[in-house]
């Protein structure tokens, strides 16, 4: 999923970054290389390992997985606001298994938002 905006923020902006948070599961016999992630939800992406660095390759073990804890997607200068609850493509690129798209969610918040505008009606209005 794609993290979700700031607590007290509605959505994330256009132009700002935002992390992709994913497990990915190699059921095969074969180990496989996770090469490059796409989307025309922002203008670039980089994968990064478990700290944050910028690597060039994520390596998924054969019938084994690749951790969210291990590595992320930066989505980088995002090219429309997302909001929680909408989804966005994405397209994964392997070096053995190809390209695959999957439709990826904005996080819900994990706790909920204050809304600064209500104000609840009393009795009678």
């Amino acid at each position: 999923a794609i993290q979700p905006p700031a607590a007290g923020t509605k959505e994330l902006a256009a132009g700002t970054d935002a992390q992709l948070t994913l497990s990915i599961v190699n059921p095969g016999g074969e180990k496989d290389t996770l090469t490059g992630v796409t989307t025309a939800a922002s203008s670039s992406t980089k994968l990064v390992d478990g700290s944050g660095h910028e690597v060039t390759s994520v390596d998924v073990p054969s019938q084994g997985s690749a951790e969210s804890g291990d590595f992320g997607v930066v989505l980088v200068g995002l090219t429309k606001p997302l909001r929680p609850g909408m989804y966005v493509d994405v397209t994964f690129t392997f070096a053995t298994n190809g390209a695959r798209k999957v439709s990826v969610p904005v996080k819900l918040y994990d706790q909920p938002v204050p809304r600064a505008s209500y104000s609840p009606k009393t009795a009678g209005e």
